[in-house]
């Protein structure tokens, strides 16, 4: 007699059966077509394959890069798309994971999502971001309509070598951020984007009123050199060098540093070879002629009451200025420093034009003394003659090659007077300038015939 079928074997059966009845019926689908229910952004794709779907969604995705922003201040308005400001409709990303969908993970795991979509559905959105970097770019012409750099209160020497004060104006700016901020927080609603710009004040770095504490009311001290501008290079490093100390500001008690402000005097930063003193000799080096812009103001310095803090002599006397009054400079190396040590500020003016550099210094010449700078010649040093023999030239003649220079040990005094009576003297420098000797070139060559 046969055995009945037990009815759980039955039911594992009817299971089994089912599984492949519905993995037949969702899994018969290619792999190549998108599983049905699945839509992106609310549009069906199901039953696509990806480049079906992305032709279907192009009028979506060209909508949303065709939004506009409009941006409007006072009667003024820009119109960008959003294309043109970055924003980004990653579509593909979108298309793909509707095109992954029901086909990743175990059997159980699609068989699932595939029933999910055939039964409720399942919409992917199309992800929206915004470059910052492009519409940054892409913004710049906003920025350049509606930004205004502040301006900072400037001194105006008068023909009277007064001084009158240029007020200062706040600046504007476009407030970007808040622009990107906005686009960004309606990146996923629909219709165009508009926006108020918001603009920033920029405030100056020195105010009218700020300039005005200052009390910069006239001239304490001016000094002046001639050069010789048919020295190219020599005119155009002294002419860089004094503008880089034309307008500057030194504050009470500050000590002035000129290698700080002139800074390196390289041919990356615009100084060419010019006749520089090396070694007790001239020879050609980077920033030829800086050491005339440093000269000049030693002098308007020494003559304004300032307090010296480092100065350097020359290795041999130069010639724009009387001796012992000179100060040699060469960055990390020499340095020409100074203290305010006056009650208000000092503002440094340099001019170079028609062959002469001037340097003044500006404040407040109330209580300033009248200031007399001497120098007194110690000791002279009379230059050595040396001979330089040579056959190119006959027996008996000779050329001098060198002109020689006396040497020189140089004291420098400064006396204040009031009311035309001298109350202090105070000794600034004691310097000694070796000579330069006087080569000639002796012939000692055959004399010929011809000669006799």
């Amino acid at each position: 007699m046969k055995r009945p079928v037990s009815k759980r074997l039955f039911l594992i059966m009817a299971v089994t059966g089912c599984i492949l009845l519905l993995s037949v019926l969702f899994f018969r689908d290619s792999q190549k077509l998108i599983c049905a229910g699945v839509s992106v952004q609310g549009i069906n794709v199901g039953g696509l394959t990806v480049e079906e779907a992305r032709e279907r969604l192009t009028t979506l995705v060209e909508n949303k890069n065709s939004r506009q922003v409009i941006l409007k201040y006072g009667n003024e308005t820009w119109k960008y798309s959003c294309r043109e400001l970055g924003v980004l409709v990653e579509l593909e990303g979108a298309l793909l994971e509707a095109q992954n969908w029901g086909k990743k993970g175990p059997c159980w795991q699609q068989l699932f999502h595939r029933l999910q979509a055939r039964l409720g559905g399942k919409d992917f959105r199309i992800p929206v971001v915004l470059d910052r970097q492009t519409a940054l770019v892409n913004l710049e012409e906003l920025k350049r309509k509606l930004n205004y750099e502040p301006r900072d209160a400037d001194f105006e020497v008068n023909a009277d070598n007064s001084i009158s004060i240029i007020p200062s104006r706040k600046g504007r700016s476009v407030d970007i951020d808040y622009i990107l901020d906005v686009i960004e927080s309606n990146l996923e609603k629909d219709g165009s984007i508009r926006i108020e710009v918001r603009v920033k004040e920029v405030l100056p770095e020195i105010t009218t009123r700020e300039a005005q504490d200052m009390q910069i009311t006239s001239l304490l001290a001016e000094y002046a050199t001639s050069f010789n501008a048919d020295l190219q290079n020599r005119t155009e490093n002294l002419k860089k060098a004094a503008s880089s100390l034309d307008g500057m500001l030194i504050s009470p008690g500050e000590i002035f540093s000129f290698n700080k402000a002139v800074g390196p005097r390289t041919k990356e930063t615009g100084y060419k070879e010019a006749t520089i003193i090396e070694n007790n000799k001239f020879v050609a080096g980077l920033g030829g002629g800086v050491c005339q812009v440093s000269t000049t103001l030693y002098n308007a310095v020494l003559r304004a009451n300032l307090k010296i803090v480092e100065r350097h002599k020359h290795s041999l006397p130069v010639f724009y200025v009387p001796r012992g009054m000179d100060a040699a400079v060469a960055y990390n190396y020499l340095d020409l420093k100074f203290k305010n040590n006056s009650p208000g500020y000092l503002l440094l003016k340099a001019s170079s034009a028609k062959g002469v550099l001037k340097i003044g210094i500006f404040g407040n010449n109330k209580d300033l003394p009248q200031v007399k700078i001497t120098n007194r010649v110690e000791k002279v040093f009379p230059a050595p003659v040396e001979y330089k023999y040579t056959s190119s030239l006959p027996a008996g003649e000779s050329k001098i090659i060198q002109k020689g220079a006396d040497g020189y040990l140089v004291e420098v005094w400064r006396e204040l007077y009031r009311n035309g009576k001298g109350y202090q003297k105070e000794f600034i420098s004691r310097d000694k300038y070796p000579p330069i000797p006087k080569v000639i070139l002796s012939g000692q060559g055959v004399v010929s015939e011809r000669d006799t």
